[in-house]
């Protein structure tokens, strides 16, 4: 599911959800696939994530959660889509940014 999300495949990971996989799984990193769609820009995928129960303000093992990867990343509608969903804008992660600070940091 991690591949299909850090690629943009919507299809497959409709098909992985509807036949039990974990869409809450962390990788060796402690990284949610939902947090890889959001740090690759994919906006469709994370709303999917959202539609089947994803916390927003899950977090890997850096304390950053797909808002603080979407800002750095520079993907504003994925940005807006997770605030419209109840990201925390003043969560900080590991290091004590904010994803404005990270969006800032980044240009």
């Amino acid at each position: 599911m991690h591949q299909g999300a850090w690629s943009g495949h919507e299809n497959i990971i409709q098909r992985l959800i509807a036949h039990g996989s974990d869409a809450n799984a962390c990788d060796i990193y402690g990284m949610k696939p939902w947090d890889l769609a959001a740090h690759k820009g994919h906006c469709s995928l994370v709303k999917l994530f959202i539609e089947t129960g994803t916390d927003v303000q899950s977090r890997g093992k850096d304390e950053s959660t797909a808002l603080h990867r979407a800002s750095y990343q520079g993907h504003g509608h994925v940005v807006t889509l997770l605030l419209e969903h109840g990201a925390d804008l003043h969560s900080k992660d590991g290091e004590g940014c904010t994803a404005l600070h990270l969006a800032c940091v980044r240009g």
